[in-house]
């Protein structure tokens, strides 16, 4: 019963997205394709800084275009992989601690500072919704 609640007030204030957790398998595929588009980012940002002090140099030239083809396929590639959420709310038996330490991590580790603020104040609406003996 108290789950039902929870999940009327989570919809009430547009607040379900907290509770989605990313499943581990894709997060080990996410966290794969990262390191290698960081690594083409970086090679990337160098070329342009090499292209920058000579900008008829057909070497520098040649690493550029590179650079810029393999971040552009490395970023294809992380974006094609499919990021299916699973509700805490509905899916709480089935997960385990361990999956949602992951989901977390990888939240800490990427997602943007707006977010850790949007959980603040999330945690906070939600309590606000409870009585006093609940809180």
């Amino acid at each position: 019963m108290r789950i039902e609640g929870l999940s009327k007030a989570l919809t009430h204030f547009d607040m379900q997205d907290v509770f989605q957790i990313i499943p581990e398998d894709t997060i080990q595929r996410l966290s794969s394709e990262l390191d290698p588009l960081f690594l083409c980012q970086t090679e990337k940002e160098q070329a342009m800084i090499d292209l920058s002090t000579d900008r008829s140099d057909k070497t520098f030239i040649s690493c550029s275009t590179s650079a810029k083809l393999a971040t552009a396929k490395a970023t294809t590639v992380l974006e094609s992989i499919d990021i299916k959420n699973v509700n805490l709310i509905t899916a709480f038996k089935a997960l385990d601690e361990t999956e949602i330490r992951l989901s977390n991590c990888y939240y800490a580790m990427y997602v943007s500072s707006a977010n850790v603020e949007n959980l603040a104040w999330s945690a906070y609406r939600i309590l606000s919704t409870c009585e006093n003996t609940l809180r």
